[in-house]
């Protein structure tokens, strides 16, 4: 397993970073100025009292982390129809929006957006199918719409994000059976699994690993490989990161276990292998990418997931990102760590796609 933290800088760009972040803090805390003024204040109060609460926190990053915890405990209140219409989702900036074509398709019976890049695309370049996160409660491609499109950008690929059915009125096993039908479409469409990744955050990233899983025991063609960002792999909710990195992190054990109880119905165990795929067999899996934030709740579930997958004969990266919190990949429109996490991972599928597809090295 190559494991990877990141990022490690000389001490003379560690300064330049400094001066950078100073001017970055300024433009971002004005953007939420006019929704998080409060916290801002008192974030701002806090840090000329105590300093920063995570070392590599600049007061723009401090304020985000804060806003976040608030409104995960906010959206407990909330039922799933009014959970889902206050996410927001994120307009396309116009240096990435001149970069893709978006359209709209079916895919197995299901919504499915296809972000290309506007330039050719050589015909040989692979295909991601991508399952967004929200707790299995909410999301949408809309919501990860930023996402995806820097994935297809940086890999040069066409992404497919898929809109599987949620939780509460679908509970498990419903959207794994989507993920695993929408798979099969493509190579019914004649996309080759050799050319196919599959990729999700969160939950989404775990309904990758169960979908992997399924195709497995089913005796059906694995894609390339599986690029999982943030993946909540134990609904048990019982990692040890999960009360170390709860003064940074908002996936607390109550939000954590408020999610899992809408999404799992009466009867089924939190360590079901296909809802908790930290229990699974995971022999015979293909080549996994996965990140996960240092300062995440998750992130001891993610590296024994990693050990795990890597005992089993998988090849697995696994990158931890210090200071990150849960899938800080979707917050590349403010956080620059989640621009450059999505860089390695687009690398990542660009170095495996140009390999030899029998081969288990990556």
């Amino acid at each position: 397993m190559t494991t990877l933290t990141v990022p490690l800088q000389s001490a003379a760009r560690a300064l330049s970073r400094q001066v950078l972040q100073r001017f970055e803090d300024l433009r971002m805390t004005a953007t939420f100025a006019s929704t998080t003024g409060p916290i801002a204040v008192r974030v701002a109060l806090r840090r000329a009292l105590r300093g920063p609460k995570y070392p590599t926190w600049g007061i723009a990053h401090e304020v985000l982390a804060e806003t976040m915890q608030s409104e995960a405990k906010l959206l407990m209140s909330l039922d799933p129809s009014a959970i889902r219409r206050r996410i927001p989702t994120t307009p396309l900036m116009p240096s990435l929006r001149r970069r893709v074509r978006v359209s709209h398709r079916e895919l197995a019976g299901r919504p499915a957006m296809v972000l290309q890049p506007r330039e050719i695309l050589a015909p040989d370049r692979p295909v991601l199918l991508y399952f967004h996160g929200g707790g299995y409660v909410f999301g949408s491609n809309q919501t990860h719409k930023d996402l995806m499109t820097r994935l297809a950008v940086d890999a040069d690929l066409m992404c497919i994000g898929f809109d599987y059915r949620l939780a509460p009125e679908c509970p498990f096993p419903s959207g794994l059976g989507d993920c695993r039908k929408a798979l099969l479409a493509l190579y019914e469409e004649g996309v080759a699994p050799k050319n196919v990744f599959i990729g999700g955050d969160s939950a989404g990233a775990a309904l990758a690993l169960s979908t992997l899983i399924t195709m497995r025991d089913a005796g059906e063609p694995m894609p390339r490989g599986a690029v999982v960002l943030s993946p909540w792999v134990d609904l048990s909710c019982t990692g040890r990161s999960i009360e170390e990195n709860a003064t940074f992190d908002y996936l607390g054990t109550e939000v954590l276990r408020h999610f899992a109880s809408m999404y799992l119905p009466e009867g089924i165990s939190v360590r079901d292998p296909l809802a908790s795929p930290l229990y699974a067999d995971l022999q015979g899996l293909p080549p996994l990418f996965l990140q996960v934030g240092g300062a995440e709740g998750l992130r001891s579930e993610v590296e024994r997931f990693a050990e795990r997958a890597e005992e089993a004969g998988v090849d697995v990266t696994l990158e931890v990102w210090r200071g990150m919190t849960h899938a800080f990949q979707g917050l590349a429109v403010l956080v620059r760590e989640g621009r450059h996490a999505l860089r390695s991972a687009a690398d990542w599928i660009d170095h495996l796609a140009s390999g030899d597809p029998t081969s288990s090295e990556s």
